[in-house]
């Protein structure tokens, strides 16, 4: 995963799940590991639109996820994650998504 440095700034504004610096490993298993096991057939997020800053910097990109926890109840979160690049490596994400739906899942399940 070369777009990745050994260690981001990742930040939930907002959120209980709110991380300064982690590799990228430290961050699948603090978000899509941990959601595997709630969500039937694990998280799945869909790219709905990706806005690029003109010298490439920046990239906005907005997801969905439709999915259903073990439960059976739908989980339909969206995100916008703010990203930034320097020399093509990822080093900072700004994340926003309604992190009290994913406390209702962890809640429930």
């Amino acid at each position: 995963m070369e777009y990745y440095p050994i260690k981001l700034t990742f930040c939930k504004p907002g959120s209980p799940w709110h991380y300064d610096k982690f590799t990228l490993t430290e961050f699948l298993d603090h978000t899509f590991v941990r959601l595997k096991k709630l969500l039937k057939g694990g998280p799945v997020l869909k790219v709905s639109n990706i806005l690029i800053t003109e010298d490439t910097t920046i990239a906005i990109v907005e997801m969905i996820q439709l999915s259903y926890s073990i439960n059976d109840k739908p989980f339909n979160n969206t995100y916008c994650w703010i990203v930034k690049f320097e020399n093509e490596i990822i080093v900072h994400v700004r994340a926003y998504l309604d992190s009290a739906l994913v406390q209702a899942l962890v809640n429930e399940n």
